[in-house]
């Protein structure tokens, strides 16, 4: 997300590179490759479940899996990280690991005592179609 006077003017693609403002990540590594985006003032929301991270496949058919956890990346970097196991929350209170992403951006907004939640929720349920069924608007 990009936020300009307190309006949410860009979600996801379109942001330019170091002008990052906040970041959701429902995947430590989804974190790891957006960080060209992001710059010093840039606030982390970031999933505690690491997913596996496929780099590649054998000769045979089988898939190759990192051996390396992003987390300590992530926990070195100069930026604030917020942690929270996004999915379960999510399965916990609408029954579906979909709004995941919802409880990040929800968390983003509080965590920067921003008044756009009515805005976010529009705007979520407009790009997020599986999520009209779920929300408790």
């Amino acid at each position: 997300m990009r936020i300009a006077n307190g309006v949410l003017p860009i979600l996801g693609p379109g942001i330019p590179a170091g002008k990052l403002d906040i970041l959701v990540a429902l995947d430590p590594w989804e974190a790891l490759r957006h960080l060209r985006l992001a710059h010093a003032g840039t606030v982390c929301f970031v999933e505690t479940e690491v997913m596996p991270f496929f780099t590649g496949r054998s000769e045979v058919g089988e898939r190759e899996v990192a051996n390396s956890s992003p987390v300590d990346s992530i926990n070195q970097l100069p930026l604030q990280i917020n942690w929270r196991n996004y999915r379960k929350d999510a399965v916990e209170l609408y029954g579906t690991a979909n709004m995941a992403n919802y409880l990040a951006g929800l968390d983003c907004l509080t965590a920067m005592n921003l008044d756009l939640t009515d805005d976010y929720k529009k705007i979520f349920i407009t790009t997020i179609p599986k999520s009209k069924g779920v929300m408790h608007l």
